[in-house]
């Protein structure tokens, strides 16, 4: 068995690899990952599951400021929200192009 886990259900082969995919993301990240794994779970499709006690107040996973979500960083005049309106008005434009106005700083 892998990191990835198993499963039975036919989503089995396509959870695995978005979750290889999502773990390859995290290691680019460098994000603090400490004693949890994802894992596909029958029944569930996949979640967050401990490989080791964690004890009360450990640190467990360390997501930076700038990549959390939430009102100021989507709302209405923020960086993503201006980027966003960017594509919208942009409709038809290729992938790649898309990806450039989303990258843009």
């Amino acid at each position: 068995e892998g990191s990835a886990g198993t499963c039975s259900d036919e989503r089995c082969s396509s959870d695995v690899s978005k979750i290889e995919a999502f773990e390859k993301w995290i290691r680019s990240q460098k994000l603090a990952v400490n004693k949890l794994e994802v894992k596909s779970i029958p029944g569930f499709r996949m979640g967050t599951v401990a490989t080791d006690d964690i004890a009360e107040g450990e640190l467990y996973i360390a997501i930076p400021d700038h990549m959390l979500m939430g009102p100021e960083r989507v709302g209405p005049g923020s960086r993503l929200d201006k980027k966003l309106m960017k594509i919208t008005k942009n409709q038809g434009i290729s992938i790649q192009d898309q990806r450039r106005l989303l990258s843009e700083k």
